[in-house]
């Protein structure tokens, strides 16, 4: 998303944030995503998080039982950082 400028769940070749857990070869059984741009903290983006409904259900989930965090500095000045979060819960084998 920083390096091409735009912000949406859906990647930008169209791959679903399921789709794109897969590739890296994790077993999920449950996953959902919680993306925000322009927080220049990991405090900032939580608290955004938090006070959203649907971002904090996500985290809420008693269900998810492992969580990744990235975050990317953008190309322009209104985009200063994108963070993305991938909630899961592993298939078990």
């Amino acid at each position: 998303m920083a390096v091409h400028n735009f912000f949406e769940h859906a990647g930008s070749d169209g791959s679903t944030p399921t789709v794109r857990l897969a590739r890296t070869g994790y077993r999920w059984r449950l996953a959902g995503e919680n993306i925000a741009y322009g927080p220049t903290s990991p405090e900032e983006v939580v608290s955004g998080w938090l006070a959203s409904p649907g971002h904090c259900e996500n985290i809420m989930e008693p269900r998810f039982t492992e969580m990744g965090l990235a975050y990317a500095s953008g190309s322009t000045r209104l985009r200063p950082t994108y963070w993305v979060q991938t909630l899961a819960a592993p298939r078990t084998p």
